[in-house]
């Protein structure tokens, strides 16, 4: 008999040092996700999110029985999907603004926000750019 074969499932872990925002971000499978989130986070995902292409949510981890520290995560359910990635990413910026007391308002803001959010993209691309297939080649 074929073992049935485990949906698939990534992580990423970067930890941003200018606003020291540790970053978490997961690729793949819904339900996988799911499971991981009720072994690791003392919050859990809301049902609805299993509409969408990605979503962002900053969790509490559990490190120990006493201890707890933020985590800012981003699912994406397709590895080649950088649109759905770029998205979350505002999100992710916007609340480490919010978390650090910096405006976000984009009138006066602008280039810390996009400075940031261009940063976090290329470095969670690239982990992203790991799972995906190689397009064919040219004949």
């Amino acid at each position: 008999m074929k073992k049935k074969k485990k949906p698939a499932f990534h992580k990423f872990f970067y930890n941003e040092k200018l606003y020291h925002t540790p970053i978490i971000l997961c690729v793949g499978d819904l339900g996988e996700f799911h499971k991981y989130a009720e072994r690791t986070f003392e919050d859990q995902p809301d049902d609805e999110n299993r509409f969408l292409s990605g979503f962002y949510t900053k969790y509490i981890l559990r490190v120990n029985e006493h201890t707890s520290e933020a985590k800012h995560v981003i699912f994406i359910n397709e590895p080649d999907d950088f649109y759905t990635l770029s998205h979350e990413i505002v999100h992710l910026c916007r609340t480490v603004f919010i978390d650090r007391g910096i405006p976000t308002d984009l009138k006066d803001n602008d280039e810390t926000f996009a400075y940031l959010h261009t940063h976090l993209l290329k470095i969670l691309w690239r982990k992203m750019g790991k799972l995906q297939k190689p397009l064919p080649k040219k004949k």
